[in-house]
């Protein structure tokens, strides 16, 4: 299987949407049915995010398996969310759409940033091997929470933690 990471579109927006039902429900596992029972992202922030440059789609053929949503925050690459549909999982296309940000950001943004859950396997370990750290950063997440809440439409429920990479600022 041949994947491919585009930039997405608008008309993306309801496979996104089932996307990222489909992949909270392993939240379950973890006891986080806040996560898992949560109505998805609204249409209109997909859309708004293709306009603005700011969705990555991983593709097989024309079926969209994944998608990563990002926007600019106090001058880094700020990683909204990442989602890979469970039917297409294993193929680290999380990692291609990162790598693929990493790409476009280099000599714009001196960093990717994300907040994530530290005890799901596929959250904080899993963005650990890819370069992220924990951020020194004292108080970020006060900053960082209602940021997220006003660019996804919802208030973090559950405790996230604060990583970065300066992957982009050491390949740039």
């Amino acid at each position: 299987m041949t994947y491919r990471i585009e930039r997405g579109v608008p008309a993306h927006a309801e496979r996104l949407r089932a996307i990222e039902h489909a992949s909270s429900v392993h939240f379950r596992e973890f006891g986080m049915t806040d996560v898992a029972d949560h109505e998805p992202t609204p249409a209109s922030i997909f859309e708004d995010r293709a306009r603005d440059g700011l969705l990555y789609v991983a593709l097989l053929a024309d079926t969209v398996a994944g998608f990563l949503i990002w926007s600019p925050m106090d001058g880094q690459a700020y990683i909204e969310e990442v989602s890979v549909d469970p039917a297409h999982a294993g193929h680290k296309l999380a990692a291609r759409m990162i790598d693929r940000l990493d790409e476009d950001i280099r000599g714009r943004h001196p960093a990717i940033t994300l907040t994530t859950f530290r005890h799901v396997p596929w959250n904080g370990p899993y963005y650990a091997t890819l370069g992220f750290e924990v951020s020194t950063a004292q108080g970020y997440l006060g900053i960082v929470t209602p940021v997220v809440e006003q660019l996804t439409g919802r208030k973090p429920t559950s405790v996230r933690e604060y990583l970065t990479t300066h992957k982009a600022a050491l390949t740039g």
